[in-house]
């Protein structure tokens, strides 16, 4: 499998995952393709594991705990990619008493990394422009929505000579009316035309996703739940939309 033409193209590459697995969930494949760059990972701070949910008692210790183990799962993932990694330390929903999916949460989220994730972007692109992966928010996850946001407006400001290209949040896009319904969304909050990109995905994701066994009550075995409800490109694949202001 060769790597996407005109894609990634750019000597400067920044991935912006909301948590520690969502690169490589929705885009491990273009990452191992595309080897170099920088995974900025923004809320690191958290309690879930996928053996307790959201039923467990949030304490300090916890949420050490559970940041080493999934720093660490997400160190793996990055150096079979040669990525360099920034944490910003933000809190996900569970450590400010907010349900990941409700939208009364969202400026919260929006204040609470604004300043960070725009500070970061500034110095990762002070030196050249970039591709910027961005989630696309589908999904609706609170902290999606929230990174799109700062990302959007970050780019509509600051982001002359760099490119935005908006990732199909996996494994969300791979419900069908999910989908469509938060494509709908995402095109509105754009403000300018979306053009996708697609590829296969490539066996290689599997063990990519197993990497992040935190995050799953069983292991992975197939690559449906990690591909996009679209027709095209026939089997388990990848998708980013590229703005075009």
């Amino acid at each position: 499998m060769k790597p996407m033409r005109n894609i990634g193209d750019a000597a400067n590459r920044i991935y912006l995952s909301p948590h520690f697995d969502d690169i490589a969930f929705s885009l491990g494949t273009f990452a191992a393709l595309h080897p170099g760059g920088t995974l900025v990972n923004i809320f690191t701070r958290g309690a879930y594991v996928a053996a307790t949910g959201t039923r467990v008692t949030v304490t300090p210790a916890l949420v050490e705990q559970i940041g080493a183990v999934r720093d660490a799962e997400d160190a793996q993932f990055a150096a079979g990619a040669c990525l360099s990694r920034l944490a910003l330390g933000a809190a996900e929903p569970m450590l400010r008493d907010r349900r990941v999916f409700d939208p009364a949460g969202l400026e919260d989220d929006i204040a609470q990394i604004r300043m960070r994730l725009r500070g970061a972007l500034d110095h990762l692109t002070a030196d050249a422009p970039a591709d910027v992966f961005c989630p696309a928010g589908i999904g609706r996850h609170i902290n999606h929505l929230a990174v799109r946001a700062v990302a959007l407006e970050w780019f509509g400001q600051r982001g002359a000579g760099s490119r935005l290209f908006l990732y199909e949040d996996l494994p969300y896009a791979a419900r069908l009316r999910r989908r469509w319904r938060d494509l709908k969304d995402l095109r509105a909050a754009a403000g300018g035309r979306l053009v996708r990109h697609s590829w296969r995905a490539a066996a290689g994701k599997l063990a990519q996703i197993g990497l992040y066994a935190s995050q799953h009550k069983v292991p992975v075995t197939n690559l449906w739940r990690f591909s996009p409800a679209a027709p095209w490109p026939i089997g388990p694949h990848e998708a980013v939309w590229e703005l075009k202001l």
